[in-house]
């Protein structure tokens, strides 16, 4: 799948300046993440960031199948299916797209397995040659 989160990023970004959110809460809004060169981008939002957002933009809110924490896992391959901004934590998840959401409620909020079918269906089963 191409996607280019930093495209979406930036849309919304400039969409949340338009509507007079300061500098510095824009700032809040986003986590940071720490990669192999510095800060990589991410689609993932603080508290602040989600609460902007829903302001603005239709969201839906799904409860995460119980027992759950967040691992680096889920975020690690989040970051690499989610084309708009999401927010986790250990009870819910909020997703800004309808197809996110689609397929979380189908799977009744179950983040764990998600995750599983996502690094499952992404490996590379083409064959090698020399």
């Amino acid at each position: 799948m191409l996607k280019e989160p930093n495209k979406s990023k930036q849309i919304i970004i400039d969409y949340v300046k338009s509507k007079n959110i300061s500098d510095a809460q824009i700032f809040t809004m986003f986590v940071n993440r720490i990669g192999t060169s510095s800060f990589e981008p991410s689609l993932r939002l603080t508290r602040i960031g989600v609460r902007i957002l829903e302001e603005h933009f239709p969201s839906y809110v799904i409860k995460i199948k119980q027992p759950f924490t967040v691992k680096s896992i889920h975020i690690h391959n989040l970051e690499r299916e989610m084309l708009l901004p999401y927010y986790i934590d250990n009870k819910k998840i909020v997703v800004f797209n309808e197809k996110d959401a689609v397929d979380l409620k189908i799977i009744d909020g179950d983040v764990e397995l998600w995750s599983r079918n996502f690094s499952i269906n992404n490996q590379d089963y083409s064959p090698k040659f020399d």
